[in-house]
């Protein structure tokens, strides 16, 4: 075997030995699986809850997204800054426009997270602190903040991606809210306008196409069960 055929080869083992070691620890590692997501929300039910759902389309809603310097994705735009200071090196904002379940626009909405010091990419680890900040113009704004954990994406999407260095390219559906509220859901922490005195929950749902360390391809959804005060509903 010539030298350039056996350097292949050994270099061809190595990213094989990689992959295969990373998604074993993976699938090993309690601390990924301790904690499981919550399951969707019905969209109707017996308990007198208000059900809305609530979407953004990536890439075409997306107005920006930047990171912190532990996530190894592109910040959008091109050009757009990031948090590469000490105490928000684990943050990650994204800006989108908001689209109700008929997919017209109708707002614009912000989110915010912090990954959790115990995640750990490479063994397959991501768990988050996230709020979303919902703003319809004509209704007014919603306030959510739940505990995530995306690990099952981490393994399935993200390890792959990086370890071979080409898009993922596939459908995959993956709900990734865990708390803190009851049945592992986001809790729905208070509101604007319309929204004022909203009690409730919701759960997130990102409907994957594709994904690359520059690319997102997909939806996310919120999906929400709220109550507002009996004189809020009456007005709608």
């Amino acid at each position: 075997m010539s030298e350039r055929l056996r350097t292949l080869s050994m270099s061809l083992i190595g990213v094989s030995v990689g992959i295969v070691s990373t998604l074993l620890l993976s699938a090993l590692d309690p601390l990924s699986k301790s904690v499981r997501p919550a399951t969707p929300i019905a969209k109707v039910s017996d308990d007198g809850a208000i059900h809305e759902t609530f979407h953004s389309d990536a890439p075409r809603d997306v107005l920006a997204a930047t990171k912190g310097s532990d996530l190894p994705i592109s910040p959008y735009p091109e050009g757009v800054g990031v948090l590469s200071d000490e105490h928000v090196r684990s943050g990650f904002a994204w800006l989108t426009k908001l689209r109700d379940e008929q997919g017209t626009v109708i707002g614009f909405a912000s989110e915010q997270a912090v990954i959790d010091p115990n995640s750990n990419l490479m063994q397959g680890r991501l768990m988050t602190t996230t709020s979303w900040t919902l703003t319809i113009p004509e209704r007014g704004t919603i306030f959510l903040e739940q505990s995530e954990n995306q690990s099952e994406l981490a393994r399935q999407v993200v390890l792959p991606a990086l370890a071979i260095g080409k898009p993922w390219n596939a459908a995959a559906t993956f709900v990734t809210s865990v708390g803190p509220a009851a049945n592992a859901r986001g809790r729905i922490a208070g509101g604007t306008g319309e929204f004022r005195g909203i009690t409730g929950s919701f759960v997130e749902v990102n409907q994957l196409q594709r994904f690359s360390m520059s690319e997102f391809v997909g939806t996310i959804a919120l999906q929400l069960a709220y109550r507002t005060p009996p004189e809020r509903v009456a007005r709608r």
